[in-house]
């Protein structure tokens, strides 16, 4: 099969999971099994057309984690095995971030906290603009996770510091989404 095939496949299966038709990601998944465990190694790294966009980029990690997750529920581990972390901190860090995020997706949220909390010990030594935008994700997940959790004060202590390190590295959107989520957390009563 050629790439350009895989590559198809690949993206149908990611309109699935953003589509979040389940019923339609599995019957790709069954169909296509034997071009999906050859190439999803050749996936693992984003289209060039993504890579500039941050947003983009993790949307495409926390798809290649949902097909692997599934891949690895019909026995076939092999595909996590590719998406494991390296030994670089950051890159881990991102990794165990991306697969946080797909547990919040699935609504695991005390299992997507766990992991994020090991991404936040980490993350939390660290310093820069760079890791500051980062840390503030960190922050703003944990924050969202407690909302759903109903543990509001939690939820506004991590909300407080996602919009603080936005004002620090100057990201605006992050500052605009930060504090309407704590509005949210206002109209909550909490």
């Amino acid at each position: 099969m050629n790439n350009s095939t895989a590559d198809h496949i690949r993206d149908e299966l990611f309109a699935a999971i953003r589509r979040k038709d389940e019923k339609a990601f599995q019957q790709y998944c069954s169909t296509h099994q034997g071009t999906i465990l050859t190439n999803f190694g050749n996936w693992q790294r984003s289209p060039e057309s993504i890579r500039d966009d941050e947003n983009a980029v993790e949307e495409y990690g926390r798809a290649l984690l949902t097909i692997a997750n599934h891949f690895e529920s019909l026995g076939h581990p092999e595909l996590l095995d590719l998406l494991k972390p390296p030994a670089d901190l950051f890159d881990s860090a991102s990794v165990k971030f991306a697969q946080a995020n797909a547990l919040a997706a699935r609504q695991e949220y005390e299992a997507s906290n766990v992991l994020i909390k090991e991404v936040l010990h980490v993350v939390e030594r660290w310093r820069g603009p760079g890791v500051a935008g980062f840390r503030a994700k960190v922050y703003g997940l944990l924050g969202t996770n407690y909302f759903r959790l109903l543990q509001f004060e939690n939820a506004r202590r991590y909300t407080e510091l996602a919009l603080l390190d936005c004002k620090n590295v100057g990201d605006q959107e992050g500052i605009r989404i930060y504090r309407e989520n704590l509005q949210v957390l206002n109209d909550a009563g909490s």
